[in-house]
């Protein structure tokens, strides 16, 4: 049949054709069909639709284009063949609720092309099912920051931990708070988790934003691979859940970021928790706005850590008048070593501030620490 006699054609001579006949069209007949009368083909005649085929099926923004135009129930007739053979630019032009419509098989035949050309418009519609069923190598891979980007965090939560532990730093960054906290499940899974790369390429916009649940659920490693930048917009509350494990795992630059407001979210229990490391790396702006539960939930590795210049910005006095919250067995506990001598670090304000029952706390051996500009 010639291109003219085939646009002929009625609905009773459409439906009659076999679906070994519709198999044997050639590309420039296929074409010729108008889109009302592929539209009048049944579901079977539809499937037999080869991959060599369905390239010449014309799409644009007419309503006499082919693809884009064919009914959902017909387009999900196709074989995944077919689907998977479509040029980027005919599967960028279906309808959105044409895609809504492909089934989880033909969703899992789409090339990395395919994928890589899919709008926004088009993510939009999928279904948790469909999500699901890119499971195939450079499926995941494919998909563009932006449409990853645009997925609901419904959409985003029904993805397995093996899909998500395949997002690239790029796609990552694309999120935003909400977003990736609807990942915690998959972002902390045992096997496919986010490594050191995935967890440093989350937009620093978004940290303040991931609920406390995805922060409770991070590992050590995890929380250390967090950059300063990142740690910076940790809030207080996000801190409050961590555990002494997870503490302990930020590394010390990226805890200078932190402002004492933050770190007095802390409970005594989790400051004192920090390593000596740590608590060393702490700036002399920090020490100095530690409140009353920090101070005193310092224990003696806490306290031996503190360096001279941390010690010396201690307040005495005023509202945060740290020196007096100290107790007269954390006063004893500062160190003598010639190489760590604490107690000479206090200075003559300090030493005056001190209430009789925290002096009663120094060790004969703290006394003789002390010299004569100190105490006169």
């Amino acid at each position: 049949m010639t291109a003219d006699q085939i646009g002929e054609l009625g609905e009773d001579q459409v439906a009659a054709l076999t679906g070994a006949q519709v198999a044997k069209l050639t590309n420039k007949q296929l074409a010729a069909f108008l889109v009302e009368q592929l539209n009048w083909m049944s579901t079977d005649q539809v499937g037999q639709i080869s991959a060599r085929q369905v390239v010449a099926l014309t799409v644009g923004s007419s309503d006499t284009s082919q693809l884009d135009n064919l009914n959902g129930d017909l387009l999900a007739a196709l074989s995944t063949e077919a689907v998977g053979a479509m040029t980027a630019a005919q599967f960028k032009a279906l309808k959105p609720a044409q895609v809504a419509q492909l089934t989880t098989a033909q969703i899992g035949a789409l090339n990395a092309k395919q994928l890589a050309a899919m709008e926004t418009t088009q993510a939009d519609e999928l279904s948790g099912d469909q999500l699901a069923a890119l499971s195939e190598t450079g499926q995941i891979e494919a998909l563009t920051p932006t449409v990853l980007a645009s997925l609901t965090t419904e959409q985003l939560a029904s993805m397995s931990a093996e899909q998500v532990g395949r997002f690239s730093a790029k796609q990552i960054a694309a999120l935003d708070g909400d977003q990736v906290s609807a990942l915690t499940e998959q972002v902390t899974d045992a096997d496919n988790g986010w490594d050191a790369t995935q967890m440093a390429a989350i937009a620093a916009s978004a940290i303040s934003d991931l609920s406390n649940d995805f922060v409770a659920a991070l590992s050590a490693a995890q929380v250390t691979a967090l950059t300063d930048k990142q740690v910076k917009e940790l809030s207080g509350d996000q801190l409050a859940v961590m555990s002494d494990v997870q503490l302990r795992g930020i590394d010390t630059k990226d805890l200078t970021q932190l402002t004492a407001e933050k770190l007095n979210a802390l409970s005594g229990d989790q400051f004192a928790a920090l390593t000596a490391t740590q608590v060393k790396a702490l700036t002399t702006t920090q020490v100095a706005g530690l409140d009353q539960e920090i101070i005193q939930g310092l224990g003696q590795q806490e306290i031996q850590a503190l360096t001279a210049a941390q010690i010396k910005v201690l307040q005495s006095s005023g509202d945060n008048n740290q020196i007096s919250w100290l107790s007269a067995e954390q006063i004893g506990m500062l160190a003598t070593a010639n190489d760590n001598n604490q107690v000479a670090m206090l200075s003559a304000t300090q030493i005056s501030a001190l209430s009789g029952e925290q002096v009663a706390g120094f060790s004969t051996t703290q006394i003789g620490k002390l010299t004569a500009a100190q105490v006169g």
